[in-house]
């Protein structure tokens, strides 16, 4: 099992190395972009980043979309539902975990996001309730 980390890097940083570090302890491999350690800043650099995220996504059978969340991200769900689309078992999942804590701002905003609703395979607002998810996949 390997899971892919999406997020925007403004986004409560502690709270994503947080969910990376209780995945890894429960031996679920796992990538997150600022892994990678470069501030992309110039175009090349930006380009290094994507190759890496996009080989990074190829390899992932989970995405874990932190939201909120923007374009980049955008594009990240974009490729893994490509990919998952491309595959023939559809083995691969997509997870939204909330970390807005506003309950109903997460329903009201996808109740009209046609292209990524009826992709989404779960939604989550806390790491139990992922890693708990995530089993549930794994016993599959």
């Amino acid at each position: 099992m390997y899971a892919y980390i999406a997020y925007s890097y403004k986004t409560h940083p502690n709270i994503i190395k947080k969910i990376f570090w209780e995945l890894q302890n429960s031996n679920i491999n796992t990538f997150f972009p600022e892994s990678i350690e470069l501030s992309a800043i110039s175009k090349d650099e930006m380009i290094y980043v994507d190759n890496i995220c996009r080989n990074k996504i190829r390899e992932s059978d989970i995405l874990i979309a932190i939201y909120p969340f923007g374009l980049s991200v955008s594009i990240e769900i974009g490729r893994f539902l490509e990919l998952r689309n491309n595959d023939r078992n559809q083995k691969r999942k997509l997870i939204i975990f909330d970390i807005s804590k506003k309950e109903s701002d997460i329903a009201k905003k996808l109740r009209c996001e046609a292209m990524l609703t009826p992709h989404i395979d779960d939604i989550v607002t806390s790491t139990y309730q992922l890693l708990k998810i995530i089993n549930k996949y794994t016993d599959n």
